[in-house]
Parts: structure tokens; C-alpha cells; sequence
């Protein structure tokens, strides 16, 4: 299964995103719960000066969980981001899946499910002086 990525952007945004495009989640009909977590990484490269606070959400409310789910980069920093599918969300794509697939009567099973989910990350320029109230926290 493939998930949207979209990212928001402020006027001079640097922030980068891997993967660009989708997050792909495996699924096979007894795969263990592991296998619904897909990695992300979301970097601030050093020749910025800038800090970056960053936020997640979906358009599918409670179906994913990221940690973390909002953060600021510091000018080099890199943040291994997980994004995990819910069971509930997860049942609900096979679902919406099977549905397209007797609608279309294809019977190529081999094709990745394609959901419409989209991952959005917000990104914001932060100065200096809020940037050390979070991590004082």
C-alpha cells in the first residue's frame, strides 16, 4: 500500500523529505503489525541557518500514528520519523481496496494497493528564541 506525501512550504523552505513522493507500507494478509510502519526522514541541511518546527497530520483521522508527530530542527539536524498504519485504518484500505478491485473486475493482484491517504508535514521557520524554549523542555 502507497501513501501521499505532501509538504507545506514557508517562502525560502529547505527542509528535505525522504522518501519524496509515497510512503509504502508491505501487507500480506498474516503479516505481523511490524510491517506497518513506514520510515521517513525529514532533514535540515547544515548551510541553513534556520530553525524548522514541523508538524504531521493525515487526512485520515486516527489512522496513523507518527512519532514523533511535531519537532524542530536545528540548522544540520536529521529526524528519523515512523509512521504507523492502525488496524483500524489498515481493514478499512483492504476494504475500500476489495471494493475498487470488484468494481474494476481486475483480477492483477500483483499491483500495490493504492490508497488516497496523504501524509502532510507542516514546516515553519522558528527563530532562535522559540526554538530554545522546546528544547528546554
Amino acid at each position: 500500500m502507497n501513501m501521499a506525501i505532501a509538504v507545506s512550504k514557508d517562502e525560502k523552505h529547505c527542509i528535505v523529505v525522504s522518501p519524496k513522493l509515497c510512503l509504502e507500507f508491505n501487507h500480506t494478509p498474516s503479516s505481523d503489525p511490524t510491517n506497518h510502519v513506514a520510515l521517513l526522514t525529514i532533514s535540515n541541511p547544515p548551510a541553513s541557518n534556520d530553525f524548522y518546527a514541523f508538524k504531521f497530520t493525515t487526512n485520515r483521522k486516527n489512522g496513523y500514528i507518527t512519532r514523533p508527530s511535531i519537532g524542530i530542527l536545528s540548522p544540520g539536524d536529521v529526524q528519523r520519523v515512523s509512521v504507523t498504519l492502525t488496524d483500524k485504518a489498515r481493514m478499512a484500505i483492504l476494504m475500500e481496496a476489495l471494493q475498487q478491485v470488484n468494481n474494476d473486475h481486475c483480477e492483477d493482484d500483483s499491483k500495490p494497493i493504492q490508497c488516497m491517504d496523504k501524509l502532510r508535514i507542516e514546516t515553519y521557520r522558528v527563530s532562535l528564541t522559540l526554538a530554545s524554549v522546546f528544547f528546554a523542555r
